[in-house]
C-alpha cells in the first residue's frame, strides 16, 4: 500500500515551456537583447538536449548555465551577448514565472486529503521550485522538497530515489512517483524499485515501462 507521493514539478504540476517563453522575454526586455518572436521551440531544443545530457551525467547543472542560453543565442544570430549572464536573468524571472498545469492544484489536494505523504523530486534549484509552488498555492502541500542539488545526485541514478527514500523512512514498495519524463522520472524510479504514474500528458505513441499511465492528472484519482 502506497503511504507517500513524490512528484515532479516542470511538466507535471508546473507548465515548464509557458513559464520559459515569459522569462525568456522578460530576460531579452531587461537586457536590452533584441530577441525574436519564436523563441520557445529553440530554446526547448537545447534545453532538451543539455538536460538529457546531465541524466547521461555528461554534463553537469553549473555547466547547462554556461552553455544554454550561449547556444540559443548564437542559433538565432544574437552576437555579443554574455550567455551566461543572460543565463542568470533568465533563471531569476523563471523563479518569479508559474502556469499550473490543469488540474494539478486539484489533484494535490486530493492526494493530501487522502492521506498521503507529499513530497517534490525534481532536477531543478530548490529555491525556484519552492517559489514557484508558492506562487500557485502549492507551497505548503509538500514535507519534503527533493532535489538534485541537495542530494548531490539527479534523477534518474537510482540513488536521488534512494536517498528520497531514506529521508521519507519507508521502503520503495510504499512509494509511488508521478512524473512526464520516461527517462528522468519513470526509468529513474522504477530502478530504484518505484512503482510509477507517467503522465503521458501529450498523449505520445511511446512505450513506457511505467506501472501506470494516464493523459490527464484527474486520472490519477482512479489510481490513488
Amino acid at each position: 500500500m502506497y503511504k507517500a507521493v513524490l512528484l515532479d514539478v516542470d511538466n507535471t504540476l508546473l507548465d515548464f515551456p509557458l513559464t520559459a517563453e515569459e522569462a525568456s522575454y522578460l530576460a531579452a526586455r531587461e537586457l536590452g537583447v533584441p530577441l525574436p518572436e519564436g523563441i520557445l521551440p529553440v530554446f526547448m531544443k537545447y534545453n532538451d538536449l543539455y538536460w538529457g545530457m546531465i541524466e547521461e551525467k555528461k554534463l553537469t547543472i553549473d555547466e547547462l548555465h554556461h552553455v544554454r542560453w550561449q547556444s540559443i543565442l548564437e542559433e538565432v544570430g544574437i552576437r555579443g551577448v554574455d550567455g551566461y549572464g543572460f543565463e542568470m536573468c533568465f533563471r531569476r524571472h523563471l523563479a518569479e514565472s508559474a502556469f499550473e498545469v490543469e488540474g494539478a492544484g486539484d489533484l494535490v489536494r486530493y492526494l493530501k486529503a487522502r492521506g498521503y505523504r507529499l513530497a517534490i523530486a525534481s532536477n531543478a534549484p530548490k529555491s525556484q521550485q519552492k517559489g514557484r509552488l508558492e506562487k500557485v498555492g502549492m507551497g505548503d502541500m509538500f514535507e519534503a522538497l527533493f532535489v538534485s542539488e541537495e542530494l548531490g545526485v539527479a534523477k534518474p541514478d537510482p540513488l536521488f530515489f534512494g536517498i528520497c527514500l531514506e529521508r521519507l523512512g519507508l521502503k520503495a514498495d510504499e512509494v509511488i512517483m508521478v512524473g512526464d519524463s520516461i527517462s528522468a522520472d519513470i526509468e529513474g524510479a522504477e530502478s530504484a524499485g518505484i512503482d510509477t504514474i507517467w503522465f503521458n500528458r501529450n498523449n505520445r505513441d511511446t512505450e513506457s515501462p511505467a506501472t501506470y499511465s494516464v493523459t490527464r492528472l484527474e486520472e490519477i484519482r482512479n489510481i490513488l
